[in-house]
């Protein structure tokens, strides 16, 4: 009796450690948790917790390759260390928050590679720059008091922190406080009917240190009147579109303008064709969906050297570029088993997907789990219902802008009888039926040894032909019926242990330690039953 237990107990160990065998080999790849992060942190992509990771000498069972993409969302990361395990980014700047997914794709030494993707929602905490008002344009006489005044300078979020006048033009004169809201200075004398300007440049610093400029021209005039600047009306244009500022509507009621200046004070920095002409040109850069607002100033100067200031402000619209839908590969697929739609490769260049919509347009009609899902799923229609008429679905995706596209995938459907693959390594029906389908990673291991062990031998192919003339029906029969299912896998375990070790480590090793299995319980028992005479 203690002879029997001693087996059992022995054999029992054997079977948990060749199920053991089947989880290593069978390893996933792990792209860590989703993570929620502040603009500029850096960003460690962990792909550690990949198995099998261990540290014993059996080459076939290591990790060869980690690689890390960005597989969707924008903008678009350098990503540090792609091919290890832990990569990492820099959160980049964002106007909105972002969501960006990255995939990792594990290779292992047996040729096999798992993926897995992780999500990483970067926050948007940018401090908005201040606006500097330096107030209207002056004309004033020689020796008067003059108060230069910023009180309609603004910042949208945190205040202003300080102030900043200084001369930047002109016979120097003596600011009463350069940090004061409020500065005043007494204009200077001018010769006989000359004229004269002076020009000052005020610089106001928010809380979060960000600046802004703006520029006031104070005229001390004798018999020459002042220019008047025009830089034109407001734009709104499209991205990448050639601009043109136009100062043409300047004009001087006297002795004429002289010269034309451009600047550019505010906004995303662009170049222009020459900023000392009346119509100056530049590229509209390239935005992002919230679009940017650029400020140009123009200066104009007349024959007896008085000056003049203007501004205009080109708004520049985003153009959203449509989406990519990819439905998925076509699939061929068991009856009754549960099939899945992928679309998560669908992509957008830049304000990402909003929306999934999957619908059926032909075959025999399903019911699909979530059509708003990127993966949904349906249960294959049986073989007699579909006959030899495919199921084609279309995917519609539509992104944060609203334009959409689409894509169609086809699942066909197949039984036993009819698809009987023969010697190219399918027709595991009754695991097929399993497991739900025949593209499941132990389904292929099984045709994988069929192919590679069984049919290139005479016996091994005598067996084949006994499988594929009886196992259909049982495999019908666990398609149909739930409850089998499970024996089925459990039973098929011992099974793919051994077919794993086979196709990882070759049938000699295979067989040396099958024989260990079966032969040291025997030889334990009778060690007992010397021992105990």
């Amino acid at each position: 009796m203690q002879a029997k237990t001693s087996f059992f107990v022995a054999l029992f160990f054997m079977l948990f450690l060749l199920t053991m065998i089947v989880s290593q080999v069978l390893a996933d790849a792990d792209a860590g948790p989703d993570q929620t992060v502040n603009e500029g942190d850096t960003v460690y992509l962990d792909g550690s917790g990949s198995t099998p990771e261990d540290d014993d000498d059996d080459d076939e069972d290591k990790i060869q390759s980690y690689l890390w993409e960005q597989v969707k969302g924008n903008p678009k990361v350098i990503l540090t260390g792609a091919d290890q395990a832990i990569a990492s980014f820099i959160a980049p700047q964002v106007s909105k928050d972002k969501k960006l997914t990255f995939k990792l794709t594990v290779r292992f030494a047996s040729g096999s590679k798992d993926t897995d993707e992780t999500k990483v929602n970067v926050i948007d905490e940018t401090n908005d720059p201040p606006t500097a008002d330096a107030g209207p344009d002056q004309n004033v006489l020689e020796q008067t008091i003059v108060t230069l005044d910023a009180s309609n300078s603004s910042d949208p979020d945190d205040g202003i922190e300080t102030y900043r006048w200084k001369q930047i033009a002109g016979p120097s004169v003596t600011l009463s406080d350069p940090e004061a809201v409020q500065t005043t200075f007494t204009t200077p004398s001018v010769v006989g009917n000359k004229s004269t300007s002076l020009k000052f440049e005020l610089t106001v610093t928010d809380f979060g240190g960000l600046k802004g400029t703006d520029t006031i021209v104070v005229n001390v005039t004798g018999d020459n009147d002042p220019p008047t600047a025009d830089a034109g009306p407001d734009q709104n244009v499209d991205e990448e579109t050639t601009v043109t500022l136009d100062g043409s509507n300047s004009f001087d009621p006297d002795n004429g303008i002289e010269s034309y200046l451009w600047k550019q004070i505010l906004g995303p920095s662009v170049s222009l064709s020459n900023p000392e002409t009346v119509q100056p040109t530049f590229l509209a850069p390239n935005v992002e969906p919230d679009g940017v607002s650029l400020t140009f100033e123009l200066t104009v100067t007349d024959v007896g050297g008085l000056q003049a200031s203007d501004t205009t402000i080109v708004n520049v619209i985003w153009l959203n570029d449509p989406p990519a839908a990819n439905a998925g590969a076509d699939q061929t697929v068991l009856e009754k088993s549960t099939v899945t739609l992928d679309g998560s490769s669908s992509s957008d260049p830049d304000d990402g997907i909003a929306s999934y919509r999957w619908k059926q347009i032909a075959g025999p009609s399903v019911t699909i789990s979530d059509p708003t899902e990127d993966q949904p799923t349906f249960e294959a229609p049986s073989f007699d219902d579909s006959g030899d008429q495919p199921l084609i679905f279309e995917l519609i995706v539509t992104d944060n802008g609203g334009l959409q596209s689409s894509d169609s995938t086809t699942v066909s459907v197949s039984n036993f009888e009819k698809d009987n693959p023969g010697a190219s390594g399918g027709g595991c029906f009754i695991a097929t039926a399993a497991y739900g389908s025949n593209i499941e990673r132990k389904v292929m291991a099984l045709c994988e040894f069929q192919t590679r062990y069984l049919i290139s031998n005479p016996l091994g192919q005598a067996c084949v032909d006994f499988y594929y003339a009886y196992s259909p029906p049982v495999a019908d029969f666990i398609t149909r019926n739930d409850s089998p299912r499970a024996l089925v896998r459990w039973s098929l375990m011992p099974l793919l242990a051994v077919i794993c070790m086979t196709l990882h480590v070759g049938p000699a090793p295979t067989l040396a330690f099958i024989l260990f299995v079966f032969v040291s319980p025997v030889y334990v028992v009778r060690m007992r039953r010397k021992y105990s005479k």
